[in-house]
């Protein structure tokens, strides 16, 4: 089709299955729609639905790019029905996986007809679906204009090789040591500074990738401006010792101590790729820890250590206008592996990886993004999304998540189907709280997994909490920071009102450089990126292809 890049594994299938693909995207009607999903042909398109995806994105970014908006906004309805049904399908697989998967299948249709007809929309299930359908058309557009750009610009883009940064990085004075993750449009490697004898994690930005996709280049960009407002504020402290504003040359340079800091810059943006240097954490991820703790959650010392922390990154960030989008354990570094003994001593952890970190200040968001399970109830859906939300107070409901998690050693809230998910967060009913967790500790977990957004405990409050202060958890310098000497290198920007909203295909949101940074030991990546796009991505045949 020529729009998106497919691999072999869909050709195939689409090859197998081209016919029912297209008698299902004409289909304008719901009953019919449903009708098909039913029937056997039907049947195969849910259990290919990760092939299925592609080839609908594939096709509606095409539509796009030739101005056919009518036929665009028809099918994408369609589309979300066949996706819903998808997710149906799923959850009753993994309740019944003795029956089969083309039972689960039917049976999956079976649920979705069964709440599209219930009078009223009680769960809100057609409304969502209109709503994500819309935003997917937004969504698709976006990319469609991009594609009808300057041609000569496209051609030249296609020609350009992707280079390898492992081999670029040395002639700028830093040895490769080993991979650290990869996303979309980024590598991560664990490097060694030639000048200055240690260790960094070199985040490097293909060029042509950026060029080709506005978004992905947006993406970048503002990555990099909340890293260089970061890198910015903090060198405008004072040197010297001493909390509360002055700070040691070391930590100078380096930034705040709890964020995974921007420490130079290598190339520019009409080079093969952007560089950034950032601290290397070898600990690895808070993710990683918990897993192998088994379950059983950290003492209750270290979870408050690691909540100061938190709050302390999060205090200096909202102080400067920027809320992260994406606090989670997995986006939480340790800068060495805890002790054995259970002891304090060099418990020290950074929140990484900026992907939707945005400064805005006291503006409204509206941008559909974040990791499920860490979502605050004012963002837990496209439609809430786009209501508008203050970025600082779904941090500090994601930080309430983190805590319950290293207490518990399990997420807050699960469910093994997306609408109940969306439905224990929206009423903030996450799991019981274990008899053994101090009373104070308990009483901040109310604060911060709080509904009402205006009633959420800041970071500072956080910081400024008696379980918090009786932990001793902090490293200078303070968590507040002053108004830079300089304005950014970067314009502030405030989302605007029509500010497009990043859902995936699959309606549900997911961190699209999830792996980025998770994990910085010298071992292999956390196979978090799995197991959380596990938990989203509700799609039958990704489950079964698993």
């Amino acid at each position: 089709m020529g729009a998106q890049p497919i691999d072999d594994e869909v050709r195939a299938f689409v090859a197998m299955h081209e016919k029912s693909l297209q008698a299902y995207a004409v289909l304008k009607d719901e009953t019919k729609q449903l009708e098909y999903l039913a029937s056997s042909r039907g049947v195969s398109l849910l259990e290919g639905i990760s092939s299925v995806e592609a080839w609908f994105l594939a096709r509606h970014i095409l539509m796009a790019a030739q101005g056919k908006k009518k036929a665009l906004e028809v099918e994408s309805r369609g589309y979300f029905v066949l996706g819903a049904a998808a997710d149906a399908a799923k959850h009753h697989y993994l309740r019944n996986p003795a029956d089969g998967i083309e039972a689960a299948a039917r049976e999956g249709v079976q649920m979705l007809a069964s709440g599209l007809r219930t009078k009223g929309d009680p769960t809100g299930l057609r409304k969502t679906l209109g709503l994500r359908a819309q935003q997917w058309v937004v969504l698709v557009t976006q990319r469609g204009e991009a594609r009808t750009g300057s041609v000569r610009q496209q051609q030249l883009l296609a020609r350009k090789p992707k280079s390898d940064p492992a081999r670029l990085l040395p002639s700028l004075g830093y040895v490769v040591l080993g991979p650290i993750a990869a996303g979309a449009f980024s590598t991560i490697l664990k490097c060694r500074s030639t000048a200055k004898a240690r260790e960094v994690a070199i985040k490097s930005f293909d060029g042509a990738t950026c060029a080709r996709d506005p978004a992905v280049g947006d993406a970048r960009d503002r990555e990099l401006q909340v890293l260089r407002r970061l890198r910015m504020a903090h060198k405008a402290r004072p040197a010297g010792g001493g909390v509360g504003g002055a700070i040691s040359e070391r930590s100078r340079e380096l930034g705040h101590p709890h964020v995974a800091n921007l420490i130079e810059e290598e190339g520019d943006l009409s080079s093969a790729h952007l560089h950034a240097v950032l601290e290397f954490c070898p600990g690895g991820s808070l993710h990683r820890h918990l897993h192998k703790l088994g379950g059983r959650g950290m003492p209750h010392s270290h979870a408050a250590a690691v909540t100061g922390q938190l709050a302390s990154a999060l205090a200096y960030l909202h102080s400067l206008g920027i809320a992260h989008g994406d606090v989670k354990p997995g986006n939480v570094l340790l800068m060495r592996p805890l002790a054995a003994n259970g002891s304090l001593d060099g418990l020290h952890i950074k929140l990484c990886d900026f992907g939707f970190a945005t400064i805005c200040g006291d503006a409204k968001l509206r941008t559909f993004c974040g990791t499920p399970a860490y979502l605050a109830p004012e963002i837990v859906t496209p439609a809430d999304a786009s209501r508008g939300y203050l970025g600082r107070p779904v941090d500090m409901w994601a930080v309430g998540c983190v805590l319950y998690e290293v207490l518990h050693g399990r997420r807050a809230f699960e469910a093994q189907q997306q609408f109940a998910l969306e439905n224990r967060i929206r009423l903030g009913t996450h799991q019981p709280v274990a008899a053994t967790v101090p009373n104070a500790a308990r009483a901040l977990l109310g604060e911060l997994i709080c509904v009402d957004s205006d009633s959420r405990r800041t970071a500072q409050q956080v910081i400024e909490s008696s379980w918090i202060q009786e932990a001793q958890v902090f490293e200078s310098p303070s968590s507040t920071a002053p108004a830079p000497s300089a304005p950014p290198t970067a314009p502030m920007s405030t989302p605007s009102n029509d500010e497009p909203v990043a859902v995936l295909p699959s309606s549900t949101p997911v961190s699209t450089e999830a792996v980025e940074l998770e994990d910085m030991s010298d071992a292999a990546p956390t196979d978090e990126k799995q197991e959380e796009q596990g938990q989203s991505k509700q799609w039958l045949g990704w489950l079964l292809s698993a």
